[in-house]
């Protein structure tokens, strides 16, 4: 599989191996220097004192992440709940721009594809909305096609919405004054989802190295918060 795939993965195994060194390596590791009863370095301190935190409290961290998952997906399950969910991921830096490209390339498609093979302008939107994958879409989607079923025009209602990439207002203008709306949204979503497959790789590039990095600097403090008392246990014996 691409390394993208694999890398959810790879980064919850490797969370995971942290939690066991804090959980149950690093407390045997430690336990020396704690007998000796010796002043010790600040990084072990803070290292000792995580590791006790995460040793005594595991059941209850693991369960409040439980619990909090568990909640979110029944909270994710509703209607309201979806449009919140759709809210923050389309507010997000990096993902939102992802999402918002993608269901609008999703809505492209359905309604270009709609219109081409004669279906009514009033189906086509609503058929489009409920492709779209994404809440604040849908209810974009039913804001224009009330607009529509009144004699008004999809650029104005579209631009009111504030969701929709500048480059759809643009072609969809173009596509109602040319009559070609139909082959014009074929086209930008072919150009939405090149795009949407471009910032997904750009993405993964970005995060995985981040990630590698943010666990790599973890690992590396945890030994060095380990070899700090050995080196001044060395150096007066010395």
């Amino acid at each position: 599989p691409p390394r993208s795939t694999l890398f959810p993965y790879t980064t919850l195994f490797r969370s995971v191996v942290m939690g066991l060194l804090l959980v149950y390596v690093i407390p045997e590791v430690t336990r020396i220097f704690v007998d000796l009863r010796r002043a010790l370095p600040l990084p072990t301190v803070i290292l000792i004192a995580v590791s006790d935190f995460f040793r005594s409290w595991w059941p209850l961290i693991f369960g409040g992440l439980a619990g909090l998952i568990f909640a979110l997906g029944r909270l994710i399950r509703t209607r309201r709940g979806r449009a919140l969910k759709d809210r923050i991921t389309l507010s997000l830096p990096v993902v939102g721009p992802i999402a918002q490209n993608a269901a609008t390339a999703r809505l492209a498609r359905t309604l270009g594809t709609c219109l081409n093979q004669g279906v009514t302008m009033l189906s086509a939107l609503r058929i489009a909305g409920s492709v779209s994958g994404n809440v604040v879409f849908e209810q974009a989607m039913e804001r224009i096609r009330d607009e529509a079923s009144q004699g008004g025009g999809l650029t104005d209602p579209m631009r009111e919405a504030d969701i929709f990439p500048p480059i759809t207002i643009q072609l969809v203008s173009a596509g109602e004054q040319s009559g070609r709306l139909g082959e014009l949204l074929i086209g930008l979503a072919r150009m939405l989802e090149n795009d949407v497959s471009t910032r997904i790789k750009s993405a993964s590039a970005l995060f995985e190295p981040i990630m590698i990095l943010l666990l790599g600097g973890m690992v590396g403090l945890m030994v060095l918060a380990v070899l700090l008392p050995i080196f001044e246990m060395s150096s007066l014996i010395g």
